[in-house]
């Protein structure tokens, strides 16, 4: 990966949102065929309905041998989109590459096991745009938001929200609205 491309995506996910929890109910859930298809930065992104899941994609992204398999769920909260990432398979390379120079590499670190983490998605017909959040607006978000401290574990330069689908979808909606967050752009083209 250019180095330039692998601290992007570095600062686009690192301040970012996740959840034991999914941040969708089933009633949020959205479809939208254009985000079906292959698109590129760098790495291939392929993405399909999800084989044995209803209203779920399967991504793809291979980059050289290294793969990794999630998990996306579209979902709405008030009039914005959003992609609720879960990891479901991996096999990043150990070996070549310096540990997390490849965007295998840096989604197998920072997406945990039976974690959900929350971007915003802007999709077009020939683009898809993920929407994360820099380290700097976490932090504002993190100390301004001080009735929800004791419900968040600061882990890494990332925020887990530990009180379940409802109350995660209510601090998404404030951290989107009132701190910025969600607001940090990459945009993969259509292959």
């Amino acid at each position: 990966m250019k180095p330039l491309l692998l601290l992007f995506f570095t600062l686009l996910l690192s301040g970012c949102l996740s959840s034991n929890d999914p941040f969708y109910t089933e009633s949020s859930i959205v479809t939208d065929d254009r985000l079906i298809g292959t698109f590129e930065k760098d790495g291939i992104w392929s993405i399909k309905k999800h084989p044995s899941i209803p209203k779920h994609y399967s991504i793809l992204l291979r980059e050289r041998k290294e793969w990794i398999e999630l998990d996306g769920t579209l979902f709405t909260i008030d009039s914005e989109t959003y992609l609720d990432l879960k990891k479901e398979k991996e096999n990043p390379s150990t070996a070549g590459d310096p540990a997390g120079s490849s965007q295998v590499q840096f989604l197998s670190k920072l997406l945990k096991n039976d974690t959900h983490t929350v971007l915003g998605i802007s999709i077009e017909d020939d683009s898809i745009t993920l929407k994360g959040s820099d380290i700097h607006a976490l932090r504002a978000f993190r100390d301004s938001f001080r009735p929800h401290q004791g419900r968040m574990i600061v882990n890494e330069e990332h925020l887990t929200i530990t009180t379940g689908t409802e109350e995660s979808r209510m601090i998404v909606s404030e951290a989107q609205q009132q701190h910025g967050l969600f607001h940090k752009p990459i945009t993969f083209k259509r292959k």
